[in-house]
């Protein structure tokens, strides 16, 4: 049985083909003794790989056929994330600030900002989600004078897995803090 091993299973996406490095173990079947033998597999002797769906925002997939002495296929999957943005400032206003970020438009769908008065974002957070990805501005008002709020903004895309429209996050950007009068 083949046992393959992705170097990694989660890339940002760059506009690029993402080709994880991969390792195969191949398990023989147990011999009369209830042993069995395993075997490090060498790609293009042993067995092909084949990507699909691997330039773009979503799930991605290897496949991995055995060749020669190495009989079976097994699929394995990867998931490419939107890019990231960038927090640009933090506008004070009463009772209120305005979040500025980098528009990032490829490949993604939408933005989602979080703050919170604690920095680890464990309690007390606020989740506001923004629908068009050429927005670049927003002002949150659900904030009491003399607190500070820690904010942090992530992209995200829209997909469909298996029937279900679902939203794949990029990873937070960079935290801020304001103070709000």
């Amino acid at each position: 049985s083949f046992t393959p091993n992705l170097e990694k299973v989660v890339y940002n996406y760059n506009g690029s083909y993402r080709t994880p490095a991969v390792s195969i173990i191949y398990k023989d079947a147990m011999n009369k003794a209830g042993a069995t033998q395993s075997y490090t597999l060498n790609k293009g002797t042993d067995y092909t790989v084949i990507y699909e769906d691997n330039k773009k925002v979503g799930t991605a997939t290897v496949i991995f056929t055995g060749t020669g002495n190495f009989k079976g296929f097994h699929v394995e999957n990867f998931t490419i994330r939107p890019k990231s943005t960038i927090l640009r400032k933090l506008i004070k206003g009463k009772k209120q600030f305005s979040v500025v970020w980098k528009k990032q438009t490829t490949q993604m769908s939408g933005y989602q900002i979080q703050y919170a008065t604690y920095s680890k974002f464990r309690k007390n957070v606020v989740t506001e989600t923004i629908n068009k990805n050429k927005t670049t501005t927003k002002v949150l008002a659900k904030t009491k004078a003399g607190k500070k709020y820690y904010v942090r903004i992530r992209t995200y895309k829209q997909i469909k897995v298996n029937n279900k429209n679902l939203k794949l996050y990029s990873s937070w950007g960079k935290v801020k803090s304001i103070k709000i009068n």
